[in-house]
């Protein structure tokens, strides 16, 4: 503890820092601590990928997609590119972080 002492003492001195207490939500990563573990968690940063894409209701498919499914942003109009490059980023970002889930969208 006395390291952390340390460090903070040194950034006081150079910088205006505040201590904020325990750590339980950084960058999209909810973090639970018990005496020898620290367990960290993205499922609430998962839900709002789904709950702003409208699609927190629906369920898993085992079965492929159509063949034509493959082309079908190609003939249409995306109307507002940005919240579409948003997304991409939300997910792009979720499966860097979580590599487990990095094979179920394919990327």
């Amino acid at each position: 503890m006395n390291e952390i002492t340390y460090v903070e003492n040194l950034l006081s001195a150079a910088f205006k820092i505040k201590d904020l207490g325990k750590l339980k939500y950084f960058l999209s990563l909810e973090i639970a601590r018990t005496q020898e573990d620290m367990h960290l968690c993205q499922n609430k940063y998962a839900l709002e990928i789904f709950d702003d894409t409208g699609m927190l209701g629906a369920k898993p498919v085992a079965t492929p997609s159509h063949k034509k499914a493959e082309n079908m942003f190609e003939d249409s109009e995306i109307h507002e590119p940005s919240s579409y490059r948003r997304l991409i980023g939300r997910i792009l970002y979720l499966v860097n972080t979580r590599p487990d889930i990095c094979l179920q969208f394919n990327i």
